[in-house]
């Protein structure tokens, strides 16, 4: 008897590019979502900290997957802000 083994060569390869097509289908379901919620909160509880303005900007391989600023000055701050300007040009 002669067995082909090709043919469950192609059999194989068939179920798994069928696997592997729905895996990639539905791979953006599955993604991971992020929540960001207690960054912003602490950077809220910081901001005074911080000067009254901040930028919070976290990456991921390169890409930003999150950005979130804030900005809190006084009125003091601005005009400070404004004189330093215009004396440094």
């Amino acid at each position: 008897m002669k067995v082909i083994l090709s043919y469950n060569l192609v059999e194989v390869c068939r179920k798994c590019s069928l696997i592997a097509s729905f895996l990639l289908l539905f791979q953006s379901s599955f993604a991971q979502q992020y929540n960001f919620a207690d960054a912003d909160n602490w950077l809220k509880d910081n901001l005074d900290k911080l000067g009254g303005r901040a930028v919070l900007v976290i990456l991921k391989v390169k890409k930003i997957i999150y950005e979130h600023a804030e900005n809190k000055s006084i009125p003091e701050a601005e005009n400070v802000w404004k004189i330093y300007c215009k004396k440094t040009g």
